[in-house]
């Protein structure tokens, strides 16, 4: 007994039988369009509109690469310079001298950690692994995060390159170093009252094996190779994005946004999260806002992006549970809001 065709079969069959009245039908289709496209092409020509839009095409597209170049020029020194100083740290500084000259008073402790980021690895590729060590040595979850998010601002590299980046506001750098010791202690205390069972990804155990630091010279002259050319790509990636909104975004949209004082942290923030930029480059991607957005919204974005950003937080889900994640990126975020909000309020 022959089984009744199914109604995607019918339409299958259907299709498969009318293949050619389809073609003619799209021929003619393309046909019409271009047709009256042609037409409506050939005004715009004969009008000398087409000069006049080539010539801004042009224009912007300059302003665009002149853009992009001046912060991958001026941030490249930093970024050989960290890549550098890592991989001299990784090959003379283990995580575990550090764990020997720890304090024991949590206060003390968390807060040791987080000036730690002076000695230790400038960027989450180099600070994840070693906060995973230093958890799996038996320090707290509070402890390790008081190191994991201040290691990215509380660095020489980092500081030096806001320095430089924002010479024209020397306040821009206290306020970056002071307001994140303070939002990454508050977070820790945070952290101190999670249960540990509900903080840690029972799969930590095993490090993550493309972000490995290994002391042997020819495999770390390999990983910073590797680190390099990575960070150096989200730069080129992060430098696009900035020129590209300073550019081709109308600039009445950009003035509305960045004037207001609540509306441009929250943008700062969020573009900060979704570039996903290095600390020790940051600064020089900021500035190409510094002119459009107020004073506490480019401090947030200093502030939210290397704490918690969307490689840092798919590094930190090989250690933490997700439920754990999202909360902390809840905390840094309300904490970097706040602090934007108050230097948007005192700066005026």
């Amino acid at each position: 007994m022959a089984k009744s065709k199914t109604p995607n079969n019918r339409l299958a069959s259907f299709i498969s039988d009318n293949r050619e009245l389809f073609g003619w039908i799209a021929a003619g289709s393309l046909v019409v369009i271009f047709h009256n496209f042609s037409l409506h092409f050939s005004v715009w020509l004969a009008s000398g509109e087409a000069g006049k839009w080539l010539s801004q095409a042009a224009l912007s597209l300059q302003d665009f690469l002149t853009l992009t170049l001046s912060v991958i020029v001026e941030a490249v020194p930093f970024l050989i310079l960290g890549t550098i100083i890592s991989a001299l740290i990784r090959r003379f500084l283990p995580p575990e001298k550090l764990v020997k000259i720890l304090p024991k008073n949590a206060l003390f402790r968390r807060l040791v950690l987080s000036i730690a980021g002076l000695a230790l690895p400038v960027c989450e590729c180099g600070n994840v692994p070693v906060a995973r060590s230093l958890l799996a040595r038996g320090l707290k979850p509070a402890d390790v995060v008081s190191f994991l998010f201040a290691a990215p601002i509380l660095n020489p590299i980092t500081i030096i390159a806001t320095i430089t980046a924002f010479s024209f506001e020397p306040r821009m750098v206290w306020w970056r170093v002071i307001f994140a010791l303070v939002i990454v202690q508050i977070t820790a205390f945070i952290v101190s009252f999670f249960k540990e069972d509900s903080i840690i990804n029972p799969e930590f155990k095993s490090y993550c094996s493309s972000h490995k630091h290994n002391s042997n010279l020819p495999e770390l002259f390999s990983s910073s190779r590797n680190e390099f050319w990575q960070l150096f790509t989200m730069l080129v990636i992060g430098a696009s994005i900035a020129a590209a909104t300073q550019v081709f975004v109308p600039r009445f949209i950009i003035n509305a946004v960045g004037s207001d004082i609540i509306l441009s942290v929250a943008a700062m923030i969020g573009l900060s999260f979704i570039v996903s930029i290095c600390s020790s480059i940051d600064a020089f991607f900021a500035l190409a806002y510094a002119r459009s957005f107020t004073t506490g919204s480019i401090l947030s974005f200093l502030l939210a992006g290397p704490m918690v950003d969307i490689k840092l937080i798919m590094l930190m889900k090989t250690t933490f549970r997700w439920r754990f994640i999202v909360a902390i990126v809840l905390i840094i975020f309300a904490l970097s809001f706040a602090a934007g909000i108050g230097v948007n309020l005192y700066a005026r």
